[in-house]
């Protein structure tokens, strides 16, 4: 759940009782808000935004724009009573909208040369697999070569653009966040508590996979309801 609807949470690293059946190495145990007597509310939102952001050095160095950055995050909270002192609710909701780039520089290229199938400037020199020798010259030749693998490459794979064989570029990507908490408690008497809770979370969003064209997108969604009843039997029994 986002912040505003955390009453309190812990983090538990060793010695779980029962109750955490057979997890292993750590347990985060997040306790939701409920309403009070009160209506009580928040409404937030936070933005950051690249007119805010300074230059990388390779947008300095003219070969990149600044990277996009578009991000908002926002959200509200709010509970209160249906029976005063009986029955409460509380209702949270957020969402994040993103859409940014981020300044690639790892990305390694072929040469034009090594386009054209020229290794002879290339350290490590290609083989011919029907023969286990050198290529003549180094160079494959033209009638060896896939044409539709040369167009794929023209169309997905770009030239360098820094240094001999390495490619500079913004890699964009976009997220899309929506979360939505419900909960009633009902209280029965001192002794006998129901509480009633709704949580829905959903994401989308697509990725650069390292090559300027070449985006891939996700999307993920959790639907969950939780029913509660809690009722004092003794003082040491629950």
């Amino acid at each position: 759940p986002n912040p505003d609807a955390l009453q309190e949470f812990s983090v538990l690293s060793n010695s779980f009782s029962a109750e955490y059946g057979r997890g292993s190495g750590s347990i985060v145990s997040a306790v939701t808000k409920n309403g009070t007597n009160q209506i009580h509310g928040t409404i937030y939102e936070f933005l950051r935004n690249d007119a805010l952001d300074a230059r990388s050095f390779f947008g300095h160095a003219g070969l990149v724009d600044k990277p996009r950055l578009r991000r908002n995050q926002f959200g509200a909270s709010v509970g209160g009573p249906l029976i005063r002192d009986r029955t409460f609710w509380f209702a949270s909701w957020e969402s994040l909208r993103e859409n940014r780039a981020v300044t690639q520089t790892g990305l390694i290229v072929p040469t034009p040369l090594e386009r054209a199938g020229d290794f002879s400037a290339t350290a490590r020199k290609p083989t011919d697999p029907l023969t286990r020798q050198p290529f003549p010259n180094n160079a494959i030749p033209i009638t060896r070569q896939s044409q539709a693998a040369r167009k794929m490459a023209d169309i997905l794979i770009p030239l360098p653009n820094f240094g001999a064989s390495q490619f500079v570029y913004n890699s964009p990507s976009t997220e899309r966040r929506d979360q939505l908490l419900a909960r009633g408690e009902r209280k029965f008497s001192a002794n006998d508590r129901l509480n009633v809770s709704f949580f829905f979370a959903n994401l989308d969003q697509t990725q650069n996979f390292n090559v300027p064209l070449a985006n891939g997108q996700g999307s993920w969604t959790n639907k969950r309801i939780l029913a509660n009843y809690t009722k004092v039997v003794t003082p040491a029994l629950v």
